[in-house]
């Protein structure tokens, strides 16, 4: 009984964290290493928000072989300006952070010269 509880409250909380993300599909303009602050476009406008300390910077590959998942690669804050990414914002101590950024890959395949 009290594990049932334990996890329902558990999927509650985490079920919550993600209500109160916000997502954004956008470039990024403009990345400040010093002061840890990315710049993207929001709605017509340019917005700068803070990382969080344990950001993750990621993209991912092709799929795996036989349906496993793609592996992530995860990438320095300095190669990420001029990026398409999936930028998710939540608030962390009264403040609006990025906690991942999900850099957009093109998988197209090139074809091969005859």
């Amino acid at each position: 009984m009290f594990r049932s509880a334990l996890v329902g409250s558990a999927i509650l909380f985490l079920s919550l964290n993600l209500v109160f993300a916000d997502t954004f599909k956008s470039k990024i303009k403009a990345v400040d290493d010093e002061k840890r602050t990315v710049t993207f476009e929001v709605d017509g406008k340019d917005k700068t928000y803070g990382l969080t300390k344990d950001v993750k910077i990621y993209s991912v590959g092709k799929k795996g072989k036989k349906d496993k998942e793609a592996p992530e690669t995860l990438i320095p804050l300095a190669n990420i300006k001029d990026k398409s990414a999936t930028i998710t914002v939540d608030k962390v101590d009264d403040k609006d952070l990025v906690t991942i950024i999900k850099i957009e890959t093109d998988l197209k395949k090139k074809k091969k010269a005859q």
